[in-house]
């Protein structure tokens, strides 16, 4: 037997007091979908200096609140500098945004030192 959402299947078996196994399983299959809902999967990336500083190139981030801001997420990934630097310029999916831009799930978030040029 399936529960109408997908082949997800349950069982219905009585349960003492009232109730249904079936009504369980599929509490459980809801509470499932929004935990996945709610995680959120970034990639950050680092350029130049900043590369540097923290030892490497990008880092894969879940995020379990789906809530949070580019610089939030340098606060997670930068070990001792929590701080985003001044005059770094930050990205998401290759386009310039401001540090208090909300991120998705699956969006590359990218951050550049200043450039100077001659």
């Amino acid at each position: 037997m399936t529960n109408g959402l997908d082949s997800t299947p349950t069982c219905i078996l009585p349960l003492p007091g009232g109730g249904t196994f079936q009504y369980i399983t599929e509490l459980i299959y809801q509470v499932i979908i929004r935990i996945n809902i709610e995680n959120m999967s970034i990639k950050v990336k680092y350029f130049a200096s900043l590369r540097e500083i923290l030892g490497r190139s990008e880092d894969s981030l879940e995020i379990g609140d789906g809530n949070i801001t580019v610089s939030e997420v340098w606060k997670q990934v930068a070990d001792e500098q929590k701080s985003l630097p001044e005059n770094v310029l930050t990205a998401i999916n290759m386009e310039y945004v401001k540090p208090d831009t909300a991120v998705k799930d699956g969006d590359e978030v990218a951050f550049f030192p200043p450039v100077t040029g001659g």
